[in-house]
């Protein structure tokens, strides 16, 4: 092997997680259970490969074999995110020890929101339902400004959208699990939108969504009640979580039209170059990451949207346009400036490739 388990992580019904070190003195995260149960994680490496180029999914590295005292292990190899979870990011932001310094803006949740559509958007695009999305099978990587990079993980219960011999009963956390999954036994995409829209109530709180005596009460709150949410939120918030949060999933919205919704286009406009900045290298690059060929393309979509379409604007037309209202003296219109702020800081040969 290449590589040598150092700290337990963490354990879960599919086995346990540790940090390990390669032989180049990097860190990476290894998922380890019995050969003989191992289905779970070789079905969630081929579901990291599908995903290998989306950069807000955590990467897989590959997998192997050992014999650990006796027994023959499978190894699932991925990324290591140094700053834990977000479920941890969000106890930490509402510490009140720390007198609320912490505490996120609602242009850095709309930031994260972003991200984590960026990724329900790929899976959701590839025919994969998650389908245990919480803030604890989020990974946090930190970047040189106070603006963390987010990425998916824990794929051990996803399934194939519209594949009906996974659905029967709820395969979520009960806390983030959707009315239809405990109403019909469906476990499809929507289902990922209701967990975000609770993802985003406990970022704001640092509590969740729901608050109950036991699992029969939670159940019948979630199945049966309008969720409560909380007050003195910006009316682009309030509108942005109503959607995530409609209890008819067939009318709740999809991760790509979430991405256009005010809430995250009002907040991206304001972030700084230097966020802009940091966020790129990060993606770009990290040398552990296996990072698609265009990692700009998924960027892009922070600044290609605009609030009545949901198709994006092709890189190079962007760049045209700016390059045009540059030449007549004119000034191009907020999308297409701030997609250009963005491309300032992409390599000459990846937009020479923009399409």
């Amino acid at each position: 092997m290449g590589w040598k388990k150092l700290n337990l992580l963490g354990k879960g019904s599919y086995g346990s997680v540790y940090s390990a070190g390669e032989a180049t003195g990097s860190l990476i995260a290894v998922k380890s259970c019995d050969v003989s149960l191992s289905s779970s994680l070789q079905f969630e490496e081929k579901l990291l490969q599908l995903l290998s180029d989306c950069p807000f999914v955590i990467n897989g590295i590959g997998s192997d074999i050992s014999m650990e005292e006796g027994t023959c292990v499978y190894n699932l190899l991925l990324e290591y995110a140094s700053g834990g979870s977000l479920d941890n990011l969000i106890k930490k932001s509402h510490n009140n020890n720390n007198g609320g310094k912490n505490k996120m803006s609602e242009s850095e949740i709309a930031s994260y929101a972003f991200m984590l559509l960026m990724g329900l958007s790929s899976i959701h695009n590839k025919g994969i339902v998650h389908c245990d999305f919480k803030p604890a099978n989020i990974l946090v990587i930190p970047t040189r400004n106070r603006m963390n990079l987010l990425k998916i993980a824990d794929f051990g219960l996803s399934k194939i959208a519209g594949d009906m011999g996974s659905n029967g009963k709820s395969r979520c956390t009960p806390l983030y699990a959707s009315p239809e999954s405990y109403l019909w036994g469906l476990n499809e995409k929507p289902g990922d939108i209701w967990a975000l829209g609770c993802i985003i109530v406990e970022m704001i709180t640092g509590m969740p969504l729901w608050s109950s005596k036991n699992y029969a009460d939670l159940v019948g709150q979630i199945a049966y009640r309008k969720p409560v949410l909380p007050g003195n939120l910006s009316k682009e918030v309030q509108d942005f979580l109503t959607r995530c949060l409609e209890r008819d999933y067939r009318k709740r919205w999809t991760a790509d039209m979430l991405l256009n919704h005010p809430f995250i286009l009002k907040n991206l406009n304001n972030l700084s170059i230097d966020e802009i900045k940091s966020l790129h290298q990060e993606l770009v690059t990290s040398k552990k990451r296996n990072i698609m060929e265009k990692p700009w393309i998924y960027l892009k979509g922070m600044f290609s949207t605009c609030t009545n379409s949901t198709t994006p604007v092709p890189a190079a037309a962007v760049v045209e346009k700016a390059a045009v209202a540059e030449k007549v003296g004119g000034e191009a219109d907020d999308v297409v400036n701030n997609q250009k702020k963005l491309f300032t800081f992409l390599p000459h040969n990846l937009l020479a490739g923009a399409n």
